[in-house]
């Protein structure tokens, strides 16, 4: 495996992990620290990496922010209202609007891609092209600008490569 795809699969693992801290944050009464050192447990997440702090880090702000990213999030649900979300997109999408709007440094593209294989995993059949429209508004309206990178074919690519897989 090359350092570029050692990269790309860790900062996947660590993307699922705080999904996987913020789903459980809302049926648990615990921390984020709490439930982080559950998931050490490796027997608990496929190809695990140790990850320290970074995904507690990452996701109490991203907690912190919740009722802004699902106002922002419901300005871009094309007719439907935020509690028919399922869970895991809505927390997805969560990660992905912080990322569009508080970390500016990270592509568009990439933002999205891991998004979208995250919900292709762990969403519904449809999630990853319901999560794409909704990142992709999201996208034309605070971070249009920014990118010189096609968000289009991006997305697009991932959505047929998690469809082969």
């Amino acid at each position: 495996m090359k350092d570029t795809q050692k990269v790309a699969f860790f900062n996947q693992q660590l993307h699922e992990r705080i999904l996987f801290l913020l789903y459980q944050k809302e049926y648990r009464d615990l921390s984020l620290t709490e439930l982080n050192s559950i998931f050490k447990d490796k027997s608990l997440i496929r190809n695990a990496f140790e990850f320290g702090e970074i995904p507690v880090i990452l996701a109490k702000k991203i907690y912190e922010h919740k009722d802004e990213l699902d106002a922002i999030m419901k300005e871009h649900l094309s007719n439907w209202k935020i509690e028919r979300v399922l869970l895991i997109d809505k927390i997805a999408i969560r990660i992905g609007i912080f990322e569009l709007l508080y970390e500016q440094e990270m592509k568009t593209g990439i933002v999205i891609d891991r998004v979208i294989r995250i919900v292709k995993v762990y969403g519904s059949e449809s999630s990853g092209r319901f999560v794409n429209g909704v990142l992709g508004s999201v996208y034309r309206k605070y971070r249009n600008n920014d990118d010189s990178a096609d968000i289009t074919e991006t997305t697009e690519t991932s959505l047929q490569n998690s469809n082969k897989e």
